[in-house]
């Protein structure tokens, strides 16, 4: 007579033996000769829907860039590289939409910028952006792909030119800022 955790070990062997799990994924370089193109969004291998793994190499075979792709989505993990080797882009895609956290370095290994999607691939939180010297340029906030709350902008200079609140889509504040002008109030002249 079986006992009952016999039975369960048994069953359970059964089922993962039953399950197919690949380990060997299609990678294929993509200055190889095969036929890739892109129709509507889709990655096409010979004109069918490619799933695999897409390399891009630079000429002295380091990698430029890993692409995942399902039934021609992207789907997992696009990351790309500089021709030293150092990361340049960390994206995630799920089913061709931008999701979870994306993030990309400039050549000198300082962050150039963070991006967050929700599963919509809307942008969700906070975005930053960095100069190649590591100074703010972007701090950005959204929340299912709009603007909600502070936003401000530098320039190169690092010179603020946006600092201003969205609220329900409305923006407060300095928005995208030209020329300085002063108002007297007293008079209600302005002067430049």
């Amino acid at each position: 007579m079986f006992k009952l955790p016999v039975i369960i070990v048994y069953f359970t062997l059964l089922i993962l033996n039953s399950c197919s799990f690949k380990s060997d994924i299609n990678s294929v370089n993509w200055d190889n000769g095969t036929n890739f193109t892109i129709v509507n969004g889709l990655m096409l291998e010979n004109s069918e829907l490619f799933t695999g793994e897409i390399l891009k190499m630079y000429d002295n075979q380091t990698i430029q860039s890993k692409t995942h792709f399902v039934a021609g989505k992207k789907h997992g993990s696009f990351n790309t590289w500089h021709s030293n080797g150092d990361i340049f882009e960390s994206r995630e895609y799920a089913h061709g939409f931008k999701i979870g956290i994306h993030q990309g370095w400039w050549p000198n290994s300082k962050q150039k910028f963070i991006y967050n999607f929700n599963e919509l691939g809307q942008y969700e939180g906070e975005l930053l952006e960095w100069s190649i010297t590591g100074q703010s340029i972007k701090i950005m906030n959204y929340k299912n792909g709009k603007e909600a709350g502070h936003q401000r902008i530098w320039d190169s200079e690092g010179i603020i030119k946006s600092n201003y609140t969205a609220i329900n889509g409305d923006r407060f504040g300095l928005v995208n800022m030209k020329n300085c002008y002063s108002v007297d109030n007293e008079t209600n002249e302005v002067s430049m």
